[in-house]
């Protein structure tokens, strides 16, 4: 309503009458306000209720909403009245009774008040629609007010009877929903128009927003007229609404937004009623809903942009006006100065002459001062900079700008801070100070070297400052640096070489004795340095290498390398000669001569030579015990087999069984011999089981004391959870029994025999000359050592070799440590010896230690038995008398034997045979086809056939010709006729599970 104002003493107090009348305009403008307000309200509220479908007083369509918020935003709170009374009209004369038209009333009249007061609070009023945050807090509270009309309202209307109180949800989403649109609709073209001034368009403008009125008349006629075939839900083209709507908040203003949202309202609602358009539903009140919600949130949006790029607008024009003002105030300044600028012009052109005379003398000493390679400066009496030319700025990092805030403790490294202060603090006392060189860091980081010299400067006999030359020498101390750095790793090269670095002079005395030559020779450098070279020869060959080395001198050559020349010798301090390789240098520097020598110590070398032309002298006779194996094999075969089939048709008192058992151990002992033989040379069939040493020892104890007598105590010592090795068990027994018949022999007036097992694990650092070609992991030892009567070192180098014994004739082969020499290098291990006369011996065997379980033997049978077997077996074998003895243990044994003496023969044979042939029993090496091309074919024609090759050859050897894979069966000669059954009666079970 509005408060008088305040009168003044020098006023006249008005009228009476002009008082009465001014009240009486007041009232008749407040009634006229209030009757217009009623007026339209009541006429947009009768044309809301027309689409009232849930129930007469409840329309999806209630423009009053917006009206009356609009009012209560441009007139006040003051203008209920005329909101209460027309809402009240309307329902009255709609439905109803008066209670309700009263609840109705005051619902919609709170509205307005709980919406205007909101909006005046939170979102600034009248201009809550010129920022796009007020925009969405006013549509938030035009939300929040219409929840109170819609629960006041429909909850009179069910109260009253007037409604069901079924129909509640839908009525008050009905009622909330048209009041939020219409209040988003109505109030911004309301108050838009009312308080925003409208800027004269421009005829482009003008031309623009008629363009866009018609396109979107255009869009609203083609979706909502029926005109055009688009009008079906399943079109969902109403969103071609939005970007007319953006252009039009974009490019005109919120008042074009505002009339343009209701002239697209008022189309959608006149098509959705005539059931046009792509809102239209089975139910009027859903096509009303979804309409009404679609022009909310499009309202919403466009007003929402419009808003944005007025506020941008607005920012702009701010800022235009701001820019004027300050060019403004810039020309006013610009003017002032021109002034000033003309007054000192005069005093300027009046000092030129005496600044011109100034300026080249200053140019004189700049260019000194700038041309120096040298950095020159100046500081002042707190050290503080005060110029600085550019080798300065160049070499410290730092700008002549920067120079003034630079002080010398800031660029002056801090190891060097006390000296530079001292030498400043001296200058400032007149004392003369000589050149001193310092360290800086740059502004980089960088450290520099440099050398200063410097003076007092003073002006009437007052210091002023100080005056500076620095010489960067970096080069220099980077020289010294690198010089110091050689002669530090030269050092270090001398120190950690492994070879011996000996330099002498002319004179021959030690000048460079590094600790490869301590270790070699047993000097320490400090007793040996300035001794003659003659003390580390030989006496014998001191003269000699004299005479050398002055011939090597007078040579034009400046170096001899390491093996160019012959073998050389050394003598240690302790006297013990060793022979060497030398590689030899010549210096003459300044007219002196020095010779330096590098020194290798060959001892280790030259004893792997030693070792490996025993191997070499070792291996050859393996292969000659290898080429020999096959011949002998099948003889032996031939005199075991005939022996076994004959002793078998004598009584045991026939003196003739006698003879035969004489044969047959002559066989054995040159099977014996043959398998120590391929033992030795790492030729024969090992069978390899996971086993243990222990075990394996534990298992002889009962044979070793027959073996050794009863005058030599026997003790065994295990490691316990010693390691697994993989090994022949059989073979490590010979191992065992050899070495345990060796002690013996060595204790013949009684002793002690240790055989002793423990895990070891060697690295690099464990090598000895006797472990030195031992490869690094984990072992199994085995230690069998006799306090006997010991060997001396040439026996103990010879121990090994075949046919090598101490024993007398008739009473040693010398193939017994020859065989465990084999026997030990085919399992992978190492074995060696160390003894001393009357001190005893012990050898040493290495197996590798393998992670596992031990393997558990099966039992086998050596009895020759009748079978009544039909199985039929097709031998093939070159030698005759082989071929016989095999033919006749399976015959006795009951298989039907196919007899071929070559491969092409048996082909031929099998081809022949109308039966089924079960088995192939074939040499390996025959004339013409071999034993494997044999199997191959037979094999390609009957997948069924079973394979068993023999040969007196060894595995390794077949393999590394390629005659038989290892997993194929495989019986090695010489071999008795039951090991020959007990074999085939192995591969044909097999061949019969496996079918």
């Amino acid at each position: 309503m509005g408060s008088p104002l305040p009168l003044t003493k020098s006023e006249p107090l008005p009228k009476v009458e002009s008082i009465r009348e001014m009240a009486g305009r007041r009232v008749a403008r407040y009634v006229a306000v209030c009757t217009a307000l009623a007026a339209v309200y009541i006429a947009a509220g009768k044309l809301g209720l027309g689409v009232a479908l849930v129930h007469a007083s409840v329309t999806a369509v209630w423009p009053p909403t917006g009206i009356a918020l609009a009012a209560l935003l441009l007139f006040g709170t003051r203008v209920w009245p005329g909101i209460f009374v027309a809402a009240f009209l309307v329902n009255a004369t709609t439905a109803g009774n008066l209670a309700t038209s009263m609840a109705l009333g005051v619902g919609n009249t709170l509205e307005a008040i709980v919406g205007g007061a909101l909006v005046h609070r939170f979102a600034h009023g009248r201009a809550a629609f010129e920022r796009a945050d007020n925009v969405v807090k006013f549509a938030a509270f035009a939300a929040a007010a219409a929840t109170v009309s819609a629960t006041i309202g429909t909850t009179s209307l069910a109260w009253g009877g007037v409604a069901p109180w079924t129909a509640y949800e839908a009525m008050w989403r009905t009622w909330w929903l048209g009041d939020t649109v219409g209040a988003l609709l109505i109030t911004p073209l309301l108050v838009i128009w009312t308080v925003q001034p409208q800027p004269a368009w421009k005829r482009a403008q003008s031309l623009e927003a008629v363009c866009a009125l018609l396109a979107l008349l255009a869009i609203a006629l083609w979706l909502f007229s029926g005109w055009f075939p688009v009008n079906s839900p399943d079109l969902q083209l109403t969103f071609l609404c939005g970007p007319l709507l953006i252009w039009v908040a974009f490019r005109l203003s919120p008042r074009e937004v505002a009339t343009a949202n209701v002239v697209l309202s008022g189309w959608v609602l006149w098509g959705t009623l005539r059931g046009l358009g792509p809102f239209v539903r089975p139910s009027p009140q859903q096509s009303l809903l979804l309409q009404q919600t679609f022009l909310g949130v499009l309202s919403l949006m466009a007003l929402v942009a419009a808003a944005a790029v007025a506020e941008r607008k607005r920012a702009e024009s701010a800022v235009l006006q701001a820019n004027e003002a300050l060019e403004d105030r810039v020309a006013e300044r610009t003017a002032t100065l021109q002034q000033t600028n003309d007054m000192l012009s005069d005093r300027i052109r009046k000092h030129q002459t005496t600044e011109e005379a100034l300026r080249r003398s200053d140019e004189r000493y700049r260019q000194l001062f700038e041309s120096a390679n040298d950095v020159i400066y100046t500081t002042d009496l707190q050290g503080f900079f005060t110029s600085m030319n550019r080798a300065g700025e160049r070499i410290s990092g730092y700008s002549r700008d920067e120079a003034p805030s630079t002080h010398i403790d800031h660029i002056v490294a801090p190891e060097y801070l006390t000296l530079a202060r001292q030498m400043f603090a001296r200058k400032l006392h007149g004392e003369v100070t000589p050149a001193f060189e310092i360290e800086i860091v740059t502004k980089q980081g960088r450290r520099v070297a440099l050398e200063i010299r410097s003076q007092l400067l003073s002006r009437n006999g007052v210091p002023t400052g100080m005056l500076g030359i620095a010489r960067d020498i970096s080069e220099r101390k980077h020289a010294q640096l690198a010089q110091r750095l050689s002669d530090a790793r030269l050092a270090g090269i001398l120190e950690i070489a492994e070879d011996g670095i000996v330099s002498v002079d002319e004179t021959h005395r030690i000048s460079v004795f590094n600790q490869g030559a301590e270790r070699i020779f047993g000097y320490a450098a400090a007793e040996i340095l300035g001794q003659p070279l003659a003390r580390l020869l030989p006496a014998h060959l001191a003269e000699q290498h004299e005479a050398h080395v002055r011939t090597f001198a007078g040579s034009g050559e400046t170096a001899r390398r390491m093996g160019e020349r012959r073998e050389i010798f050394g003598r240690r301090k302790d006297g013990t000669v060793f022979p060497a390789e030398a590689s030899i240098s010549k210096l003459i520097l300044h007219g002196e001569t020095t010779f330096t020598a590098i020194v290798r110590d060959v001892t280790a070398s030259r004893a792997l030579e030693e070792q490996l032309r025993q191997a070499q002298k070792l291996e050859a006779v393996g292969r000659l015990a290898g080429g020999i194996a096959h011949d002998f094999n099948n003889l032996l075969t031939i005199v075991i087999g005939m022996s076994d089939l004959l002793r078998a048709e004598f009584s045991d008192g026939d003196p003739r069984r006698q003879d035969i058992e004489e044969i047959r151990k002559a066989a054995d002992s040159g099977a014996v011999l043959t398998r120590q033989l391929l033992a030795f040379g790492r030729k024969q069939t090992l069978r390899p089981q996971l086993l243990s040493l222990s075990a394996t020892l534990a298992g002889m104890q009962t044979m070793l004391p027959r073996l050794i007598g009863e005058h030599i105590k026997l003790a065994l010592v295990s490691e316990p959870h010693l390691g697994l090795i993989r090994a022949d068990p059989t073979q490590i027994e010979q191992i065992v029994l050899n070495l345990a018949a060796n002690a013996r022999d060595a204790m013949a007036n009684g002793g002690t025999l240790v055989l002793e097992t423990s895990n070891v694990t060697l690295d690099d650092k464990e090598a000895t000359p006797k472990l030195m070609n031992v490869t690094p992991g984990p072992y199994v030892q085995l230690a069998i050592s006799d306090n006997g009567t010991g060997m001396d070192a040439e026996t103990q180098a010879r121990i090994f070799e075949p046919f090598f014994t101490t024993k007398a004739r008739g009473q040693g082969t010398g193939l017994g440590l020859a065989s465990v020499y084999g026997i030990v290098k085919q399992s992978g291990g190492y074995v060696w010896v160390d003894s001393e006369l009357q001190r005893g011996t012990t050898f040493k065997i290495l197996l590798p230690r393998i992670e596992g379980v031990a393997d558990v033997p099966a039992a086998t049978s050596s009895r020759l038995e009748p079978s009544d077997g039909s199985d039929t077996v097709l031998l093939a074998e070159d030698n005759a008398s082989v071929r016989d003895v095999a033919c006749r243990a399976l015959k006795l044994r009951g298989y039907q034997v196919l007899e071929a003496t070559t491969g092409d023969d048996a082909l031929a044979l099998a081809s022949q045979h109308a039966g089924r042939i079960d088995l192939l029993v074939t040499d390996v090496v025959m004339p013409g086809m071999g034993g494997r091309e044999l199997a191959t074919r037979l094999v390609a024609r009957n997948p069924r056939i079973a394979v068993l090759f023999m040969s007196g050859y060894a595995e390794n050897q077949i393999m590394h010709h390629d005659l038989v894979d290892l997993g194929t069966a495989f019986l090695d000669k010489p071999f008795t006729p039951a090991q020959l059954v007990a074999k085939v009666d192995e591969v044909l079970r097999g061949r019969a599970t496996s079918h």
